[in-house]
C-alpha cells in the first residue's frame, strides 16, 4: 500500500515536470516565431536567442552529469524557469513595457528646420559644417540631407555635413514656349510651377478673345529671374464692364491679387507692412471691401501686402560667426561676409554689420557682416622685395623714400616707420627709407673729350650717354654741357647726358649762283637752294619765306631778304631768305 502511494506521488511529480516542460517548449516556439517575424533586426534576434541556447546547453551538460534522479528533475525545472523569465523579459522590452537605457541614434532631419538640428548638435557637442544647395521641393532654410545616416550612434559622430535648401535656383534656365493664344490660367499655372519670379503681365484692349495672350516679349531659354512680359487681351472696349463687383483678395498672393485687378482693368497701388500672422507677399487688406461696386475709370484700390513677420535684429556685434549664420538661416535672410584686418579687434570677432540692433527687417534682406582677420604684426624682412610682397598681401599702403648711406648697401632698407613686432594699423601708411648707397659727387665734364669723359664716368660708377649739340667755342667732340650740374650728389648707376660740341664755328660769305634759281617756280628754287647750301655751307641753318614782289618774277630772291648774296653766314646760326612767289 505504501509503495502504491509512493508510485502515485512519483507519477504526479513526473507529470508536473512534463507539463512545465511542455509549457516551456510552447513558450519557446512562440518566442522564436515572434523574434523571427516581428522584431526588426535579424542580427539582434540571433544574439538574443544565443543566450537561452547557451543556458540550455549548460543545463543539459549538468543534467547528463547528475547522478541522482531528483537532481536531474531540479535541473530541468530551473532551466525551464530561467528560459521563461528570459523570454518574458525580452518580450516586455520589445513591446516597450520595460524601457532599458540605450545609446542615442541619429534620426532623420530631412525637410526639418536647421535650428532643430543645430540645437540637438549643441547638446551633443557635434560640429555642423553647413553647405547650401538649391531645391525646388525643400523649403528655403530647411535641411535637404546630412552626410550621417539615420540610425548611426550619436557617440560615434563628431561632425555632420548638413546641406540646407536655398530654395529654387532662380538662375536656372527654363524653356518657355510661345504662349500666344494661351488662356491666362494656363499661363499662371506654368509660371507658378516653374518658379518664374520676374514675369510682368499686362492687359490691353484687343479684338482677340479676352484673357488670352496676344504678345510675348521672350520665349525659349529664359532664366527664372529674368525679366519678360506677357500682354493679355482685355477684349474690346464694349466687352469691358465699366463697373466691377469687388472680390475678396485678402489671403491671395501678390501675383494672384494684382492679376485679378489687371484682368478687370482696375487701377491699384500697393502698401507694405509687417505681419506676425500673414506670410510674406500675401494680401493683408484691401481698401474696397468684397462685394462693393468699383468704377474702373474712377476708383483706385489700395492693397496692403505682408512683408511677413518682422525680424528684429539682435546684437550682431556680440555674436559669433556661427551664431550669426544660424540666425541668418533660421530667418531666411541673405548674408555676405567681408574679412579685414583690424588692429584692435581679435580674429573672428565682428567689426560691423549693415544692420543694427533693434532694426526690423524682412525675409530675403541682404546682411553684410565684416569680420576681423585679427591684428597685423610688423615682421623682420630680408629685403625690400620681401617687404613689398608682405604689404601687398595685406593691402597695406607704403611710401618709399631714399637716402644716401655709407653703411647700408644700395637697395637695402635703412628703416621702417614700424618696429618689428608692432601692431600695424591696416589703414595707415608704412614709411620705408631705402638706401641709395654712398653718394657720388658729379664732377665738371666741360672741356673733356668723349674718351676722357667716358673713362671718368666708369671710374665713378655712373652711366654716361652722349649727344651732339651745336657749334661752340670748344673743338669737335669736346663736352660743353652736362645734364647734371657739377657738385650734385647722385647714387651709383645714375645716368647723365653729356653734350658734345660740333666744333668751333666758321664764318663764310654767301654766294648764290644764278643757276641755283628756278625762275617762275618758287618751290623749285627753295628745293635747289636747300641742296646747294647744305653742300657749300655745312652747319649753317636757313629758313625760306615766300613773299609777294610786283617787280621780280617768282623763284627769285627778294631785294628785301634779310640774307642775300654776299651776306656773311656762320656755322650754328640760322638765317632767313625771302623767295618771291607771285
Amino acid at each position: 500500500m505504501k509503495n502504491n502511494d509512493e508510485n502515485k506521488k512519483k507519477r504526479k511529480k513526473i507529470s508536473f515536470y512534463l507539463i512545465f516542460c511542455a509549457f516551456t517548449l510552447i513558450c519557446s516556439i512562440a518566442y522564436l516565431t515572434y523574434s523571427a517575424l516581428i522584431v526588426d533586426s535579424i542580427v539582434n534576434n540571433i544574439l538574443k536567442l544565443s543566450i537561452p541556447l547557451f543556458i540550455f546547453i549548460i543545463s543539459l551538460i549538468l543534467f547528463l552529469s547528475a547522478s541522482k534522479s531528483s537532481m536531474k528533475n531540479w535541473l530541468i525545472l530551473s532551466t525551464a524557469i530561467i528560459l521563461i523569465l528570459f523570454m518574458g523579459f525580452n518580450l516586455l522590452t520589445n513591446l516597450n513595457i520595460i524601457n532599458l537605457p540605450s545609446d542615442e541614434k541619429m534620426i532623420s532631419y530631412a525637410n526639418k528646420s536647421y535650428k532643430t538640428l543645430s540645437e540637438w548638435a549643441d547638446k551633443n557637442n557635434i560640429t555642423l559644417d553647413v553647405e547650401y544647395e538649391y531645391s525646388d521641393t525643400i523649403e528655403k532654410g530647411n535641411i535637404i540631407r546630412t552626410d550621417i545616416f539615420e540610425g548611426t550612434l550619436v557617440k560615434e559622430i563628431s561632425t555632420i555635413i548638413v546641406t540646407i535648401s536655398e530654395g529654387p535656383d532662380y538662375d536656372k534656365i527654363v524653356v518657355v514656349p510661345s504662349m500666344i493664344g494661351w488662356d491666362i490660367e494656363e499661363v499662371t499655372e506654368f509660371i507658378e510651377n516653374n518658379f518664374m519670379e520676374n514675369v510682368t503681365i499686362e492687359y490691353e484692349m484687343s479684338d482677340e478673345l479676352r484673357d488670352t495672350v496676344i504678345e510675348q516679349s521672350k520665349n525659349g531659354d529664359i532664366r527664372r529671374n529674368q525679366e519678360w512680359t506677357l500682354t493679355v487681351s482685355l477684349g474690346t472696349e464694349e466687352e469691358l464692364s465699366q463697373t466691377v463687383a469687388m472680390e475678396d483678395l485678402e489671403g491671395l498672393t501678390l501675383f494672384r491679387a494684382t492679376l485679378w485687378l489687371k484682368r478687370n482693368g482696375i487701377n491699384y497701388s500697393l502698401e507694405y507692412e509687417f505681419s506676425d500672422d500673414i506670410e510674406r507677399n500675401i494680401v493683408i487688406s484691401q481698401s474696397i471691401d468684397n462685394g462693393e461696386i468699383v468704377s474702373i475709370s474712377e476708383d483706385t484700390i489700395v492693397l496692403t501686402i505682408s512683408k511677413g513677420k518682422a525680424i528684429v535684429v539682435p546684437d550682431i556685434l556680440n555674436m559669433t560667426v556661427d551664431e550669426i549664420t544660424n540666425w541668418i538661416v533660421d530667418n531666411k535672410l541673405k548674408v555676405e561676409f567681408d574679412e579685414i584686418y583690424d588692429e584692435s579687434i581679435e580674429v573672428g570677432k565682428i567689426i560691423s554689420a549693415s544692420i543694427e540692433k533693434g532694426d526690423q527687417i524682412e525675409v530675403e534682406t541682404l546682411v553684410t557682416v565684416t569680420i576681423s582677420k585679427g591684428q597685423i604684426k610688423m615682421l623682420s624682412f630680408n629685403s625690400l622685395s620681401e617687404f613689398k610682397t608682405w604689404a601687398n598681401k595685406y593691402s597695406i599702403l607704403y611710401n618709399l623714400s631714399y637716402s644716401y648711406s655709407t653703411s647700408i648697401s644700395k637697395g637695402s632698407v635703412i628703416s621702417y616707420s614700424y618696429a618689428e613686432g608692432d601692431i600695424v594699423d591696416p589703414e595707415s601708411i608704412i614709411y620705408v627709407n631705402v638706401s641709395l648707397g654712398p653718394a657720388i659727387t658729379i664732377p665738371s665734364f666741360t672741356g673733356k673729350t668723349k674718351t676722357e669723359a667716358t673713362t671718368l664716368c666708369n671710374s665713378l660708377g655712373i652711366r654716361c650717354s652722349f649727344s651732339t649739340g651745336t657749334y661752340t667755342s670748344y673743338a669737335e667732340n669736346v663736352v660743353y654741357s652736362q645734364s647734371r650740374s657739377s657738385g650734385s650728389k647722385v647714387a651709383s648707376g645714375t645716368a647723365i647726358t653729356l653734350t658734345l660740341s660740333k666744333g668751333i664755328p666758321v664764318t663764310k660769305t654767301l654766294y648764290i649762283q644764278q643757276n641755283w634759281l628756278s625762275i617762275g617756280n618758287a618751290d623749285a628754287t627753295i628745293t635747289s637752294l636747300r641742296t646747294q647750301f647744305a653742300n657749300n655751307y655745312p652747319g649753317v641753318n636757313f629758313n625760306f619765306t615766300k613773299v609777294k614782289d610786283n617787280t621780280l618774277s617768282s623763284g627769285m630772291i627778294s631785294q628785301s631778304s634779310p640774307t642775300n648774296h654776299g651776306s656773311s653766314v656762320t656755322q650754328g646760326q640760322t638765317y632767313t631768305i625771302y623767295i618771291v612767289s607771285n
